[in-house]
């Protein structure tokens, strides 16, 4: 536990209170907007889950791209507002939005073809439970998609020390590629293809049938 607030606690109270600074910043944007581009040209299979779609940037993309089954979940309302206002003028409220946490997500077992986590497991204070409900949530052969930023080693080593202190933004861990490989087969994910990007990485896994 952090000596100030724990990371669920900051991540929510941030994004409450930034979601639309987020939503606007260019430089936010453009540096995302790479990692939007990877996930639509895996084309994952519909229905889809966003898991913490904020303000509903990749969503948006997805329905624009031809998606019709994409439903997203964040635990700031603000965040939600502002996805369901652009959903409702650009897609006539085809995006369907659920306020909630990826620990114990609202969903029936088998429910989703795909789940895309997009630079939220490193606020996670717990990934494995976050790992285990995208398992669950998802059908047979079913894909996970998660994209995370990327540190060198020491770099990561010394902000990770740091956040261990103070969640800053609610950030709690920045993971090696390596170490989301072994939380996913964790939760039964066989690992497809990674890809690298400048200061960050997308990994793609399979849920494997028992």
């Amino acid at each position: 536990m952090s000596l100030l607030k724990s990371s669920d606690r900051a991540s929510r109270d941030t994004f409450e209170k930034w979601s639309g600074f987020y939503d606007r910043s260019e430089f936010i944007n453009t540096y995302l907007d790479r990692w939007d581009r990877e996930i639509l040209a895996i084309r994952p299979p519909s229905p889809l889950l966003d898991i913490g779609c904020g303000p509903g940037r990749l969503a948006g993309k997805l329905l624009a791209a031809g998606y019709d089954d994409v439903c997203g979940i964040d635990i700031t309302k603000q965040g939600l507002l502002l996805a369901r206002e652009k959903g409702s003028i650009r897609f006539g409220n085809s995006l369907h939005l659920v306020e909630g946490v990826a620990e114990t997500l609202p969903f029936k077992s088998a429910s989703f073809a795909s789940a895309v986590i997009s630079g939220v497991l490193h606020h996670m204070e717990k990934p494995v439970p976050v790992m285990l409900e995208a398992a669950r949530i998802l059908n047979g052969n079913g894909i996970l998609i998660l994209a995370e930023p990327y540190f060198p080693p020491l770099m990561r080593h010394f902000i990770n020390i740091m956040l261990s202190i103070y969640p800053i933004t609610g950030d709690r861990r920045f993971y090696a590629p390596s170490r989301v490989e072994y939380l996913a087969a964790e939760a039964d994910f066989e690992k497809i293809n990674m890809i690298k990007m400048p200061l960050a990485y997308i990994l793609v896994f399979r849920k494997c049938c028992s």
